[in-house]
């Protein structure tokens, strides 16, 4: 699933400029790709997705060549790690897909690198998409791609050492807690030495991806990372300060938490050693694999209000494609959001606020109880600095909950640096 941490941040950037001075925009510019030998349109389709979720994304579109004879979608999947870059080649070497999968955090740069064709889709379908979702893909009044999915963060529970610790109710169903109160309360209860040696061997909670953590409580203390037209950062803010300590006290004041250096947190979490993990729904393929009996819920309370870290993948267009071609793929882009309930299966929420009112939907329960969280997912910054950012965010993360200096300390040099960003014209 989504994986932004590990894209090359600088290659990125360093491709990303050299499309901007070197083209000002994507060509479509291979005409010898434009049908097969039977005359169909050919349309490829370029994504990140090599887990499970490739699999079914492959079967959606030999389902579409089947049912459209005249079209032939050609998939090509990457690793995320790479996946970016390649794009930002593609482009430059005139061999653009005609269809491919963004972050939706991303779709500023590409739209700011002129990467991307405008779109207009049927207007039954903005009543069909939740209002934070449909509006990630519009900038500058126009929309720039077709929401495919939701990617927020939740709460994974270990309903075994739920019951271990009495974490239930008089009908032995666990007592998934809801609000900050409830968490710590069960983080305590959860957190044991269980073979007698006087250490810690059995945890309340574990630390993830600290800066998607942190950033789902940055949204519900009202937190911004950056002004509201992106030209200033305010990292640093109280808010935010304030959502990492929150972590930071897990580890030092609740002793509920191990320290990070030295334990692989989702490792712990999957070999039965945590109770509670906070992750997004992207893990959920993997905890199907393993023998642990979990639970998903949604992202509790732990702040002012409910709110959530979440992205999407949203599908979109490369710039200046024929007439011809752009009629296939918006058809191939409507076909993937009409079937999303078979790739709900490995974990993505559907965006079709319909689909998710399917029984078939209402009987996966984490991703019904992840979905509960949508009214008040929280995107991060739409900036064309978006990787700058994330990679500057990482690092500050990682030093304040290691303690190598204070959470206000990190997050204002992490500040400083995309203040520099901004300045050299991430902004503009």
């Amino acid at each position: 699933m989504i994986a932004l941490k590990n894209i090359n941040i600088k290659a990125a950037g360093a491709w990303l400029l050299a499309a901007l001075l070197l083209t000002g925009f994507w060509h479509y510019t291979d005409p010898a790709r434009k049908t097969s030998e039977k005359g169909q349109v050919l349309i490829r389709f370029w994504n990140g997705f090599t887990g499970p979720d490739g699999r079914s994304i492959i079967k959606l579109a030999e389902t579409f060549n089947k049912q459209n004879p005249d079209v032939k979608v050609l998939v090509q999947r990457m690793d995320w790690g790479t996946y970016y870059n390649k794009l930002f080649v593609a482009g430059l070497g005139g061999r653009a897909p005609e269809v491919f999968i963004l972050h939706a955090t991303m779709v500023p740069r590409f739209k700011e690198a002129g990467f991307l064709s405008p779109l207009e889709t049927d207007p039954a379908l903005a009543d069909d998409i939740d209002e934070r979702v449909w509006s990630s893909v519009f900038h500058d009044g126009r929309q720039w791609a077709v929401p495919l999915d939701i990617l927020p963060m939740g709460m994974f529970c270990n309903r075994t050492l739920f019951r271990e610790a009495g974490l239930t109710n008089q009908l032995g169903e666990v007592l998934i807690p809801t609000n900050r109160k409830e968490v710590l309360d069960a983080m305590r209860r959860l957190t044991k030495d269980t073979d007698g040696d006087g250490k810690t061997d059995q945890w309340g909670h574990v630390i993830s991806w600290v800066r998607l953590n942190w950033q789902s409580i940055v949204a519900q203390m009202d937190g911004k990372l950056v002004s509201a037209d992106g030209k200033t950062c305010t990292v640093d803010a109280p808010e935010n300060v304030a959502a990492m300590q929150f972590f930071i006290d897990l580890v030092e004041k609740e002793k509920v938490c191990p320290k990070p250096e030295g334990f692989d947190s989702w490792v712990g979490f999957l070999q039965g050693k945590v109770g509670i993990v906070f992750e997004g729904i992207w893990m959920l393929p993997e905890l199907q694999k393993s023998d642990l009996d979990f639970q998903g819920a949604a992202f509790p309370t732990l702040g002012k209000h409910p709110g959530v870290w979440g992205d999407s993948h949203v599908m979109c267009l490369a710039a200046q494609i024929p007439a011809r071609e752009k009629e296939a793929a918006l058809r191939f882009m409507i076909f993937l959001s009409d079937n999303s309930l078979e790739w709900a299966k490995n974990g993505p929420i559907p965006v079709r606020k319909s689909i998710r009112a399917t029984p078939e939907f209402q009987a996966m329960e984490t991703q019904s109880a992840f979905a509960e969280r949508i009214p008040d997912l929280e995107y991060s910054p739409m900036v064309p600095y978006k990787l700058e950012l994330d990679a500057e965010l990482d690092i500050a993360a990682e030093r304040a909950i290691r303690r190598s200096v204070s959470p206000l300390e990190a997050f204002s040099q992490a500040g400083s640096n995309i203040q520099k960003v901004i300045e050299r014209g991430g902004a503009e």
